[in-house]
């Protein structure tokens, strides 16, 4: 029997059991693999990771620019 809807490959069913080697089939396999690989990529990204810890980063290191200037304005003024 032949399946105009197949693009190209075999389909086999005996009893109960089906081998699908569509292109069909293939192709939908490789489009939830790389959909799958794309969250995965999104969810455990580097450059997130580290654009957060950057930003971590340069939040705490401008607090402690702030906190040492303001320590050296006291320090001034006590001994003026």
């Amino acid at each position: 029997m032949v399946n105009p809807s197949l693009l190209g490959g075999v389909r086999v069913r005996v009893g109960s059991d089906v081998w699908d080697g569509s292109v069909r089939t293939r192709l939908e396999r490789l489009q939830q693999q790389l959909s799958n690989l794309t969250n995965y990529h999104e969810q455990h990204s580097g450059r997130n990771r580290n654009a957060n810890r950057r930003s971590q980063n340069h939040d705490h290191q401008r607090a402690m620019s702030v906190s040492f200037a303001k320590q050296v304005m006291v320090s001034l003024a006590l001994k003026a």
